[in-house]
């Protein structure tokens, strides 16, 4: 139920469960260390618009299978976001009209619609949880992708430590050590605002 606070734990939801995959998606900028071998931050940060990592296209493929389900599921309550916010459309309308300008059309096109995605993903969360129920989500991914990638670097280095220059840098489940760290830092966030004990705010963030 949207917009209502809750004791129960946000694991234990199954919303939680099926939005786990795609909020990693964006956590590892789309192209996990696992499904490529990209290793230059300039590919890192735009394989999925130059599609230079081989590995990562059926992922994106799902991915974007799950944006049309959950449009067709949640469109009713992402459209109540866009008329109470009108302006969170005008980036969008921008990168439109861009198209016509633009020296690459088809590039220009298709960031478009993965923008119109991610807006309507942005909006749908907003009105479907609350601000407590958001930050206890935003933790529990960051506690997956931050196990994930230990996990990664200690078990299966070849995945999460980055080879070409073998000084040993962490990528865990990000394709560049520079997007885990951005990434990571992004995801410390919502332990400063979330209402969770002591004990566990120092355990997420040693994490």
């Amino acid at each position: 139920t949207p917009q209502f606070q809750s004791s129960i734990p946000v694991y234990s939801k199954v919303s939680t469960w099926l939005l786990l995959l795609p909020l990693l998606f964006f956590s590892a900028n789309g192209s996990f260390s696992f499904t490529t071998r990209i290793t230059d931050s300039v590919s890192a940060q735009n394989s999925h618009l130059t599609q230079t990592a081989e590995g990562i296209r059926p992922l994106v493929i799902v991915f974007y299978l799950f944006m049309l389900i959950l449009f067709f599921v949640g469109y009713r309550v992402a459209w109540r976001g866009f008329v109470n916010n009108p302006l969170v459309v005008a980036p969008l309308v921008w990168c439109a009209l861009s198209v016509t300008w633009s020296a690459s059309p088809i590039l220009s096109f298709r960031s478009t619609i993965e923008l119109g995605m991610s807006t309507f993903f942005a909006v749908y969360l907003y009105e479907a949880f609350s601000t407590e129920s958001l930050m206890d989500l935003w933790m529990f991914v960051g506690t997956v992708a931050a196990v994930t990638s230990l996990a990664l670097v200690v078990f299966l280095p070849q995945y999460g430590i980055m080879q070409i220059s073998g000084l040993g840098e962490w990528r865990g489940i990000t394709n560049h050590k520079n997007a885990l760290g951005v990434n990571m830092a992004y995801l410390l966030t919502p332990v400063l605002f979330a209402r969770v004990r002591p004990w566990f705010r120092v355990i997420y963030s040693c994490l």
